[in-house]
């Protein structure tokens, strides 16, 4: 599995301001118009500052979780990966797994380490070539 969407400065939405003109300044052009909605939870991406940062709306429109995030994966079970960081010419930030909330329930200073979607409340983490299984409150479990 590859750790969050990545779409470029050329790709994104203008066609969400047509299903959802109440968002203001959303970036993008109509070749990645949305991405799915998950867990009544739809990522959409903003340029802040010169930088796209990620956040999630709900099937309305209405912004639940701001545009903060460097990248986003989709919901899976009511959670969400997004990275935290100040640019994506750095390693320096967070790995966070996040709620419909938008709270953090795990984070993880190792920002390029493969993550699966949780399932059955579980997610899968590699690093270093070795793969561990973790609930979604970061707990170890045996395999």
């Amino acid at each position: 599995y590859t750790f969050l969407h990545t779409l470029s400065l050329h790709d994104a939405l203008p066609i969400c301001k047509k299903q959802y003109p109440n968002l203001k300044d959303v970036y993008g052009g109509e070749k990645n118009s949305m991405r799915p909605l998950r867990d009544d939870r739809r990522a959409f991406c903003r340029l802040v500052w010169g930088v796209a940062r990620w956040g999630f709306i709900d099937s309305k429109g209405n912004e639940i979780i701001p545009t903060q995030y460097l990248r986003v994966d989709d919901f899976s079970e009511g959670y969400a990966w997004a990275i935290d960081a100040k640019s994506q010419f750095t390693s320096e930030g967070e790995l966070l797994l996040i709620n419909t909330k938008g709270e953090v329930v795990y984070r993880d200073t190792d920002i390029y380490a493969d993550v699966t979607p949780v399932k059955n409340g579980r997610f899968f983490k590699r690093s270093d070539d070795l793969w561990t299984l973790y609930d979604t409150t970061g707990k170890r479990l045996k395999m």
